[in-house]
């Protein structure tokens, strides 16, 4: 009832920014398989009387929500602060991370239908795409080489060797050999002046490779 309700308004723009501030207050907990609200009040660096609430939905989010903010994947997107107020409900995320974070992790059949959705946004992405490797990651998908690559090549030296190890082992779903063998294949990369990743020497990537293969 509420999604047939109040989601008329979302064509209009500034109808859309009420709901993008009420639906950011939303987040699927994977560890009660719920959705859940988040509510803040105070100021955490003015003093301390900052406190939050995380109650439970009555029902879990009408996943056509979802399936309606995942529309449009080449249309730009609000971005910066969405918020409800300044005091109460803040809520910091570009459009994505707030659709992301909306993702019902225990609804295989939600996740796929919104998969193409966030692989036409990486590629479209001329940020780092931590965003769009992060919500992959959480949905199973497994074929992530090409927009991992991309996530290290976006800015000159922002990607340390360390970064590479660390987002094989936190963004894919690989057995071991397959991690060790794509952070070979960075490491030819970088010897190829292909790719620039910061502190790459010989010693610390035989390290880190065998950290990947235990």
């Amino acid at each position: 009832d509420v999604f047939e309700a109040f989601s008329q308004y979302y064509k209009d723009p500034v109808a859309q920014c009420f709901i993008l501030n009420v639906l950011g207050t939303v987040k699927f907990d994977p560890k009660q398989n719920r959705h859940t609200f988040l509510f803040g009040w105070g100021h955490m660096l003015r003093d301390d009387t900052y406190f939050s609430l995380k109650p439970l939905l009555f029902e879990d989010l009408d996943v056509r929500w979802i399936e309606l903010l995942a529309a449009d994947p080449e249309k730009k997107k609000l971005s910066g602060l969405i918020k409800t107020s300044y005091y109460v409900g803040r809520v910091t995320g570009e459009f994505d991370d707030v659709l992301g974070d909306l993702l019902p992790l225990n609804n295989k059949i939600c996740c796929q239908k919104v998969q193409s959705y966030f692989l036409k946004r990486a590629i479209l992405d001329d940020g780092i795409g931590a965003t769009y490797v992060g919500i992959l990651y959480r949905i199973g998908y497994e074929d992530v080489e090409s927009i991992l690559i991309k996530k290290w090549s976006q800015k000159e030296n922002a990607t340390s060797i360390w970064n590479v190890s660390s987002d094989l082992q936190s963004f894919t779903h690989w057995p071991a050999q397959k991690r060790a063998a794509l952070f070979e294949q960075v490491g030819q990369l970088v010897q190829e002046q292909k790719l620039k990743i910061s502190y790459w020497k010989p010693d610390t990537a035989e390290d880190l490779k065998n950290k990947l293969l235990k």
